[in-house]
């Protein structure tokens, strides 16, 4: 029965994810199209947030694989020893890592639809290029 609840794919976290990115980078598209006032910005708006959107998404993927566990764990050691009690809460930064690995696992990979979605903003800013290319060569 654990084997059956591991693999069932949970679209909730996907779906938030998905929609958060997608805002951020309407925003994106958006400043490039008030700040330069023709309908070339588009291409170039959906291009920048999709490569901001892939910037987000590989630090996304960094974080779950653990890169940013010392800076935590050097701030946890940090505040452990002079805003609590308990200094000693973890004895070493291996036992904290393996400790995060086991919560990090539990956790849905929304990095994947980041890059989708970063790939579909990508993909709008080609397509606005190359309609703005023919619309002006035309």
């Amino acid at each position: 029965m654990d084997e059956e609840k591991k693999k069932v794919f949970r679209w909730k976290p996907h779906i938030i994810a998905a929609i958060i990115v997608s805002i951020i980078g309407t925003f994106i598209v958006l400043l490039f199209c008030v700040i330069i006032k023709n309908k070339k910005p588009l291409s170039d708006g959906f291009t920048v947030a999709s490569f901001a959107l892939f910037t987000i998404a590989v630090f996304m993927w960094l974080g779950r694989e653990g890169v940013f566990d010392i800076f935590s764990y050097g701030f946890k050691q940090f505040s452990s020893v002079h805003f609590t009690k308990n200094p000693n809460q973890f004895k070493d930064f291996p036992g904290y890592k393996e400790q995060k690995y086991q919560v990090r696992t539990k956790r849905a990979k929304t990095f994947v639809t980041v890059f989708i979605v970063a790939g579909l903003f990508l993909l709008l800013g080609i397509i606005f290029m190359i309609v703005w290319n023919s619309k002006v060569s035309g």
